[in-house]
């Protein structure tokens, strides 16, 4: 298994910072190790998820976890955070 790369932009307004039972919006692009992009939202709505309920990628939601509105950021996660 590879690692894959999410680049991802919060999306939700007022949002002022991703915590504990925050509704977050986001649209994301993800890439495997080569670059190749292997699904993206961009072409529909932002994703959704509340943080904290474990409904999305573990790596992803630690990722997101005191970022806000507007905020751009790429990570790279392992088999074992995906």
């Amino acid at each position: 298994m590879q690692n894959l790369t999410f680049c991802a932009a919060i999306e939700r307004k007022p949002l002022l910072q991703i915590g504990p039972k925050t509704v977050v919006t986001f649209h994301y692009t993800l890439h495997d190790e080569s670059g190749t992009e292997l699904e993206t939202s961009r072409t529909s709505e932002p994703s959704a998820y509340l943080y904290g309920a474990n409904n999305i990628i573990r790596g992803l939601e630690t990722a997101m976890s005191g970022k806000g509105t507007g905020d751009i950021f790429s990570v790279t996660l392992s088999p074992e955070e995906a």
